[in-house]
């Protein structure tokens, strides 16, 4: 522990005891003062202290003596190391002493120096006794003897620390008993003459260095002779007799009487007394008079319904006081408590939420900051500081305010974690309209969202002048929710009780306080007004008084009609004002200066005092002449009063206000260039008030400049606006450049109708001489015209700018003008025209020296040249342009050219791998200067670079994100880019529907259309896509119409073009000659397209392989093997092995394709697996072997039928017909009658082609029922048994074998067991799957991998009858819709594990005799599934294999029992199932007993790189140490388990969370001290802590939170210990296809499990198509607790129809809103979104007054890779926020009605 609250750093501990803790401290905001700081643990034992504090602490804090230690400050500990802590810990804090007191060290004093402590001593008790305090317990141990600068001082013991010795019996010490007056222990009451009983005895052990003791003094007198009777020495033990008398009333009465009695003894000349400290007001007062009000608020944790409290009274009714009272109190009750004070008139809402969030903001975890800081830095710029934080778009100036009432409600709400909260506003009269609307809204999202957030208002209602502002009154005082408080007047006795406050006496003077009653008419601010009025006119004064023996306050004239009590409160102020010095009076002036509060330290520089004026500031505060606040930068003060504040400044002569105006914009303007302190506002305020205008509109321009450089528009224009105004003279230049930036921020507020108007006003109001600044603002409406895509428009313009420019030699615009006009050109095509402008100004910007636009020109000229196929030379010129940029110190300019680079390398040279890293460094250069346009470009072109190593799944997903990145930002050239990308990718991964979906979309767009930039890309791609279906004619047409249009004939679209040429006419058996083919490949030899020039030599050695023109095949073969070093990937590598097997016609084709091609296969490439298949079915049929070669053309048959699916309808047939697909069908016949026939027939070999695509029939085409016969054939069944061995070797061939085979080995058991009943049904993976107190847990498996929850619904289905399940011979959907989410199954059974033991046991209760309990048990589940045709999945194999059950339940048993009872041998710690059965044992046994407990979870950091770097087994070193170094740490009654690789869980019982972060400090220091690694490496471990119940109350939760904590500290940095606090969640690093399912919270996953399991029960009942839409939307409705539910169905892209249905309504809606741009893009992009609705606030929310905006789920439905409907939920805002989980169970079970809606359409067809 280091830091505390962030500002008090501890250097040492004093004292650490069970009920607080002491330590010294510096105060970081009182220039590392030292303090000593005491930490108060909240504990029934310290209530009463803790009491004490609350009510007495702010009044104490005005007793200052020099002898009495001071109390400074008293709180809570909110964080301790800049961590939250959540227990509730009290603090305060005292002035510092560093020496050991004289009196504990046996030091004898002479007389003369305890004369002086006496004295000391004396002066401090008088002081303490004249203000009604008897200190009690003088003693060693309270008083602080030590010399200073050769004087004895003293110091008691301050007045808070003294209470909580006295409540924890600290004064019953030895030594303090000794000086303890008689009447403190048999409780009779105390006075003066307590603490005189109390100093006697302990100058008696001074004077004698011995313990007092009454008998002990009396021997002492006794010794002395008659003679010695009048000695000093005599006399001085009379003076202590008289002193600790037993019988008080035989004492000294008063310090004074003892004083005068010490004087005789001593012969001392002077006064000992001194009345100057006395003689003071004091204006910290408790609150008087309003214990009811009090009271009446403190209760309102007991009426949850209240949560608005409204303060008011007369102006001077001391409602500030009260209100800073019910602050302290209510955090003291542990309330959070945020509040301003408003300081200028029409305060806005931006202003007043700033100041109440910057308090938020400390509270708050980053995770929440994260999720509104790109609205909440719209209202504090500074949080984007140094971080990447790029504002939300902002709406339409009504929409964008009323969005962020809701977005920093939400913040409050969020933010403060469900923790009592008051929001405080002081002085609500001074508001603007904006604000009242922010609160109305808190108040009742807070209603809605039962967030304990209380707002306090207080006003005067006198001063309400804002009309609004009294209507929002008067109505929140209508409401029940609304707690009115209004403070009365002040009673006589009241008035009397605050005189003798202020006057700091113990004496209530109830016959003045009438006299002053009836002036001040018992407003407190009128008697303290009138009070200081006395005490200025000396009318009131200190003096000795008889009647009390000691100091009182007197009057100087008993006449009151003489006491002239002022009418107005300010004038007494003045007066008092007029007594202060010199000095005094500046400081106040200076302060005067101020619209805000000023710091010490700015308002020392400004007065160049050298000396400490906190004592006058201290003082001033006291008088309530200032207040004080504390700021993040220390103490800040300003007026109490608005009034005197102006009184003062208006007394200052003029021309010295100036001056001092002046001084403070110096002093100002400096302190922010040496700090960045950031308050423009301010400094722009005294630079106007001191004459300087200019130099203000300066600072407006540079804030607004600023504003705007951090993207936070909105309030950039208003400095530029407010800069505006402050311009009179139309010819000022600045107004011009005002305009334009003006103009800039619309045009980034996406309003660009109004960035024209001050454009075009602008070059309206410019002169002959403003040439620079009309070019400029014409650049603009130009390069708007060119972001519209209006590119004759932009050209006229561009023109237009550069003509002038140059006329008037501006060079700056003509560069700039120049290039924006290349980019005009390069998106029309225009390329010999871009080429000359480049050439031209590229000459001009080298003539000129400017190196920026050097590099930006020759950037151009890359382009252009890359566009004329000249890759070499652009590549050089990409990279000199970089070198320009670079030099120019333009790297945001960079990412352009490094960007093409990569583009060249990729294209070109077609080195992905090169190409990505210049690719990504652009992207990151895009991303760090927020250039939208070119984070978008950038990313199509890495998702270019994944489409040549096709890894095409990782492009799509690139693909997509960057469409919607086009959509959202209007960026149409990209948009198309995009689409024409995924076309091909689609194509690639042979999902023809979606491929044609994007097809479709990009034909209709301009720039695909000829002449458009992408157009060639379009035509090429098109091409294929027909090319692909079969359509050779319509291939055959897009080929001419590109030839016509292009002639670049090297260009790479040229030469993909070409080789299409040649396939399509070929295949559709036009006369093609082979030369033709042979001269592209020479063309693709001279030029650096490696990857093309490879995969046509592949393609046309496959072509020519499918002739037999095998010599043909093999010298392809040769030069792409020249070839492979330059490139390859994985696709070509097979290609070419299964080309080369098939070229030389070797023996064992078979063998090799099988052993050697067929287990690399990707899953994506099912057109080759296609061809694969099919050949070695040919092989096969050539041996005459018919069981293997129909086996393999089902197979064939299997991949056609999934690419079938994937086709649309139109083009189904002509792919079909491609290729003569239609045959293998055929050869199937063939083969069915060869087998079971014993027969083939020659003439049934070949198949009628003719008119074939007429009668073909899809459906029977692959409905294999017709060969059921051929999969009964047992001879073909043990072939596929024999094939099924060689992929899953087993020999045990039934259940008698299996148990014969098993061992003491139960992992091989179980895994015998698996692959058995995988054999059985000819399985082609399967899962045996147990169930752990997490969930489901794969033991064992075979085959490809399952992902267990995809199946979930499944096991749960099962589950719930209780029996097996199958799903035979059939395509089965992806639970998700998506077609790759899960491989594609033919056949799935599962069959539940039940644990059954003998019959029902009975069990005896209280309740009732007898209770039945059914011992059975699901212990597991049996999940197979196949993606073969054929295969042996039945309801007979589902009984063989359900025979398994009872064996494979007693093995899991045994398996479970087996892991349950180790140590982790490596580590010596526990294994994981034990460490959790602990810990539920724990669990269990602190909820009965009411037992803390707390956990830690450790994580090495960056264990991996120890494996990586020294090997696994210093790495197993490591861990092993680990264990010991947690061991040696830990009590042994703590556990230590290994919770997973490197991570480790430690249970500490009955441990707090704060003990359990001692406890991980320890583990962290003495693991990285351990430097296991050597003295030169870093080692370090991080923890996460969570306790119980604190943190949850369940074992999964805890272990959650610690985990979270964990990563929190992970997230952080590493090497440090996290403890758990509300807001610390995982953050989202991928994307769950599960979220929203599996949450971690049990019964919400068990609920959403059976959503899903319902969902598709639903869909399999016999019920009609409406009725399942309409009981799956309601069930969406509940689960998601969503207000509507809206199922658009959709084909081609087109809304057919619409299903509505609304929350607790059981019937169809007809009518329903949604948002229509959000489901446009649904369809366009086929992605989901989860949003708020900003934009549509057409509907009003009745309750709150705001718009009813919603969070909406709107998610497509997948179904055959094709859209067929968007399922849109929606929910008022207030209600709750769709977030991904959600959004993700919504998309799954929307996915289920796929199905459904295919039915639909087909019945409405």
């Amino acid at each position: 522990m280091e830091l505390i609250n962030n500002r008090y750093r501890i250097e040492d501990i004093k004292e650490q005891e069970s009920l607080y803790s002491k330590y010294i401290v510096q105060d970081l905001l009182q220039k590392n003062k030292k303090v000593i700081l005491y930490i108060i643990n909240h504990t029934q034992y310290s209530n009463e202290f803790i009491t004490f504090c609350n009510n007495n602490f702010y009044e104490l804090t005005s007793i200052q003596h020099p002898n009495l230690l001071q109390v400074y400050n008293y709180g809570i500990i909110e964080t301790i190391d800049d961590k939250r802590i959540n227990d509730r810990r009290f603090y305060y804090t005292t002035e510092y002493y560093d020496t050991e007191s004289l009196i504990n060290h046996n030091i004898q004093l002479s007389e003369e120096e305890i004369l002086n402590v006496y004295t000391k001593a004396a002066l401090v008790l008088d002081y303490l006794h004249f203000h009604g305090h008897i200190y009690k317990f003088i003693g060693i141990d309270t008083m602080f003897v030590f010399r200073h600068e050769n004087d004895i001082n003293i110091k008691l013991l301050d007045l808070v620390s003294l209470k909580k010795y006295e409540i924890n019996k600290r004064y019953l010490d030895e030594m303090s008993i000794s000086c303890r007056a008689p009447e403190l222990t048999y409780g009779i009451e105390l006075g003066s003459y307590t603490d005189i009983y109390s100093l006697g005895a302990l100058f008696f052990y001074l004077y004698t260095n011995q313990e007092f003791q009454y008998h002990k003094l009396i021997n002492r007198m006794n010794h002395f002779e008659k003679t010695e009777v009048n000695s000093r020495e005599y006399l001085l033990f009379e003076t202590f007799k008289k002193m600790t008398h037993l019988d008080f009333f035989e004492r000294y009465q008063s310090i004074h009487e003892l004083n005068r009695h010490v004087k005789e003894v001593f012969r001392l000349d002077g006064l000992i007394e001194d009345k100057s400290p006395l003689e003071k007001l004091n204006f910290k007062t408790p609150i008087i008079g309003r214990d009811v009000e009090l009271k009446k608020i403190l209760d309102i944790q007991e009426q949850s319904h209240k949560n608005l409290m409204l303060i008011h009274g007369d102006k001077g009714i001391g409602k500030t006081r009260f209100v800073s009272e019910v602050r302290n109190q209510m955090r003291w009750k542990g309330y959070k408590t945020f509040g301003t004070t408003v300081t200028s008139s029409n305060e806005n809402f931006y202003k007043l939420s700033a100041g109440i969030l910057k308090g938020i903001l400390k509270i708050t975890t980053s995770n929440i900051i994260h999720k509104y800081a790109n609205e909440l830095i719209k209202i504090i710029p500074e949080i984007g500081a140094n971080k990447n934080i790029i504002p939300a778009r902002p709406l339409s100036e009504g929409k964008e305010i009323l969005k962020l009432y809701d977005r920093v409600s939400n913040f409050i709400i969020e933010g403060t974690a469900n923790q009592p909260t008051l929001i405080i506003i002081d002085d609500f009269q001074y508001v603007d309209h904006t604000v009242a609307e922010f609160i109305d809204y808190l108040l009742k999202i807070s209603k809605l969202k039962k967030a304990p957030i209380t707002v306090l208002l207080s006003f005067i209602k006198d001063e309400l002048t804002n009309e609004s502002i009294m209507n929002y009154i008067e109505q929140w005082q209508r409401n029940d929710y609304t707690l009115e408080t209004r403070l009365s007047r002040l009673t006589v006795e009241e008035t009397a009780k605050v005189i003798k406050h202020i006057l700091g006496w113990n004496q209530e003077p109830l016959n003045f306080a009438t006299r002053v009653m009836k002036e001040a008419d018992g407003i407190p601010a009128y008697i303290e007004e009138a009070m200081r009025e006395l005490f200025a006119q000396k009318m009131i004064i200190v003096d000795y008084s008889t009647k009390f023996d000691g100091f009182a306050w007197h009057k100087t004239t008993d006449d009151y009609s003489q006491i002239k009590i002022t009418d107005n409160i300010d004038e007494a102020a003045v007066k008092q004002f007029e007594t202060f010095d010199q000095l005094t009076k500046n400081i106040v002036k200076i302060i005067s200066l101020f619209n805000t509060s000023v710091s010490l330290e700015i308002i020392t520089a400004i007065l160049g005092e050298e000396d400490d004026i906190s004592n006058h500031l201290r003082r001033l505060t006291q008088l309530r002449i200032l207040n004080e606040k504390l700021e993040d930068w220390g103490y800040t003060y300003g007026f109490f009063r608005k009034e005197f504040k102006g009184y003062i400044y208006n007394t200052i002569d003029e021309d010295l206000r100036i001056e001092l105006h002046l001084s403070v914009s110096t002093v100002l303007e400096d302190l922010y260039m040496r700090e960045g302190r950031e308050n423009k506002d301010e400094l722009i305020y005294h630079l106007l008030q001191s004459n300087q205008r200019e130099k203000a509109i300066d600072y407006c321009i540079d804030a607004g400049d600023r504003m705007y450089d951090l993207k936070i528009h909105s309030q950039a224009l208003v400095f530029y606006m407010r800069a505006h105004s402050l311009i009179n003279e139309s010819v000022d230049k600045r107004k011009l450049y005002l305009l334009i930036k003006i103009g800039d921020v619309y045009q980034n507020q996406g309003k660009n109708k109004e960035a024209v108007e001050y454009f075009t006003e602008a070059t309206k109001l410019a002169t002959v001489n403003d040439v620079e600044l009309i070019i400029d603002a014409k650049i603009r409406i130009g390069f708007i015209a060119l972001y519209r895509n209006e590119l004759i428009e932009a050209e006229k313009c561009f023109l237009e700018c550069i003509e002038n420019a140059e006329a008037y030699g501006y060079n700056e615009g003509l560069l700039r003008t120049a290039y924006l006009l290349t980019r005009v050109y390069m998106f029309s095509r225009r390329i010999d025209k871009m080429s000359e402008i480049c050439t031209k100004y590229l000459d001009v910007a080298r003539e000129l020296n400017r190196d920026d636009y050097i590099g930006m020109f020759l950037s151009q000229v890359g382009v252009n040249y890359s566009y004329k196929g000249k890759e070499v030379k652009a590549l050089s010129l990409f990279k000199e342009s970089v070198v320009y940029l670079e030099k120019a110190n333009k790297i945001e300019d960079t990412c352009r050219p490094i960007n093409n680079i990569g583009v060249i390398l990729q294209d070109h040279f077609q080195d992905s791998k090169q190409a990505r890293d210049y690719l990504e460094k652009s992207l990151k250069i895009a991303q760090q200067y927020h250039r939208v346009e070119d984070v978008i470009v950038t990313y199509n072109n890495i998702a270019d670079s994944y489409m040549i190593d096709y890894e095409f799944n990782k492009a799509i997903e690139v693909l997509n994100k960057n469409v919607l990145l086009a959509l959202e930002y209007e960026e149409e050239t990209i948009k198309i880019l995009s689409y024409i990308n995924l076309v091909e990718c689609y194509i690639d991964i042979c999902d023809y529907k979606s491929a044609y979906n994007y097809l479709v979309k990009t034909r209709n767009e301009h720039q695909a259309k000829t002449g458009g930039l992408y157009r060639a890309n379009f035509l090429l791609v098109s091409c294929r896509f027909y090319f692909e279906m079969g359509q050779y004619k319509k291939a055959k047409e897009i080929i001419n119409e590109y030839f016509t249009e292009f002639n670049e004939n090297e260009s790479r679209q040229y030469l993909l073009m070409k080789k299409l040429e040649f396939m399509t006419l070929s295949l559709n058996k036009e006369p093609m000659e082979d030369k033709y083919l042979f001269e592209v490949i020479e063309q693709y030899s001279n030029t650096n397209y490696v990857r093309d020039h490879r995969l046509i030599l592949l393609e046309a050695a496959m072509y020519y392989c499918d002739r037999n023109q095998l010599d043909l095949a093999r010298d392809l073969l040769a030069k792409d093997e020249v070839l492979i070093e330059e490139y390859n990937n994985e696709y070509f590598q097979i290609l070419r092995i299964f080309l080369k097997a098939i070229a030389k016609n070797q023996d064992n084709l078979i063998s090799f394709i099988e052993e050697s091609i067929i287990p690399f296969v990707s899953v994506n490439s099912k057109e080759l697996k296609s061809k694969i298949y099919k050949k070695l079915a040919e092989a096969y049929l050539e041996k005459q072997d018919y069981y293997r070669a129909a086996t393999y053309y089902f197979s064939v048959l299997e991949i056609i039928q999934l690419i079938i699916n994937r086709i649309p309808d139109e083009f189904k047939k002509s792919y079909f017909l491609r290729e003569d697909k239609y045959q293998v069908n055929h050869q199937l016949f063939i083969m069915k009658e060869v087998i079971l026939n014993k027969k083939f027939n020659d003439t049934n070999t070949t198949l009628d082609t003719d008119n074939l695509e007429e009668y073909i029939n899809l459906d029977d085409f692959f409905d294999i029922s017709k060969f059921q016969e051929l999969f009964n054939n047992p001879a073909f069944y043990q072939l596929a048994l024999e094939q099924y061995k060689n992929l899953f070797p087993i020999e045990v061939e039934n259940t008698m074998d299996l148990i014969e085979s098993l061992t003491n080995d139960i992992d091989y058991n179980l895994d015998l067991s698996i692959k058995l009943a995988g054999k059985l049904v000819l399985a082609t993976r399967g899962i045996l799957i147990g169930i752990a107190e997490e969930g489901y847990e794969i033991i064992t498996s075979f085959g490809e991998k399952i992902d267990l929850k995809s199946i979930n619904y499944i096991l749960e289905k099962s589950s719930t009858i209780r029996e097996g399940l199958i799903v035979e011979n059939s395509f089965i959907q992806p639970l998700d819709g998506n077609d790759d989410s899960q491989k594609d199954s033919r056949a799935l059974m599962v069959v539940p594990i039940i644990n059954k033991n003998k019959g029902v046991q009975t069990i005896e209760t209280e309740q009732r005799n007898f209770a039945r309990y059914e011992q059975e048990k699901i212990a597991g589940f049996l999940y197979l599934e196949t993606d073969k045709v054929f295969n042996n999945f039945s309801h007979d194999t589902l009984k063989e294999c359900e025979e398994l059950v009872p064996l494979l339940g007693i093995m899991l048993n045994n398996y479970y029992l087996k892991i349950s009872s180790s140590i982790d041998k490596l580590t010596g710690t526990y294994i994981r199932k034990y460490f959790e059965k602990v810990l539920q044992d724990e669990i269990e046994y602190s909820k009965d007993y009411e037992h803390i407990f707390s956990i830690i979870m450790c994580d090495i950091d960056h264990f991996k790189s120890v494996n990586d770097t020294y090997g696994h087994q210093r790495g197993d070193l490591v861990l092993t140490e680990v264990g010991h170094i947690i061991k040696n740490n830990i009590r042994s009654t703590d556990y230590a388990g290994r919770y997973g690789g490197e991570e480790f869980i430690i249970l500490l019982p009955r441990a707090s969370k704060m003990d359990a972060l001692l406890v991980a400090e320890k583990i962290r220091t003495g693991f990285s001290d351990a430097k296991l690694l050597g003295d030169d490496v870093e080692l370090t471990i991080s923890c996460g802590i969570a306790s119980y119940p604190h943190d949850g109350v369940n074992k999964d939760t805890i272990i959650e939170r610690a985990d979270q904590a964990l990563y929190t500290a992970k997230e952080q940095g590493r090497n440090q210990s996290v403890v758990w606090e509300d807001g610390i969640r995982f953050v989202n690093k991928r994307v769950d296809k599960l979220a929203g399912i599996v949450t971690g919270n049990i019964v919400q996953d068990q609920r959403n499990v059976l959503v899903l399991a319902e969902a598709v029960e639903i869909i399999t009942e016999d019920y009609s198509i409406e009725e399942k839409i309409y009981t799956l939307l309601g069930r969406l409705i509940e689960i998601l607790e969503a207000e509507d539910g809206i199922l658009f169905i959709v084909k081609n892209n087109e809304i057919l129809t619409q299903f509505g249905r609304k929350r607790f309504i059981d019937e169809w809606i007809k009518t329903y809103s949604y948002n229509n741009k959000l489901i446009e893009k649904v369809i366009q992009t086929k992605q989901g979104e989860y949003l708020i609705d900003w934009e549509d606030v057409s509907h009003i929310d009745i309750f709150t007054g705001a718009p009813n905006w919603k969070s909406v789920i709107a998610t497509p439905i997948i179904f055959n890779g094709e859209l067929q409907g968007i399922v849109y939920l929606a929910v008022s805002v207030k209600e709750k926020e769709f977030d991904f989980s959600g959004y993700n169970l919504a998309k799954l079970t929307s996915n289920i009605l796929g199905a459904v809606i295919t039915d639909y359409n087909y019945i409405t067809e």
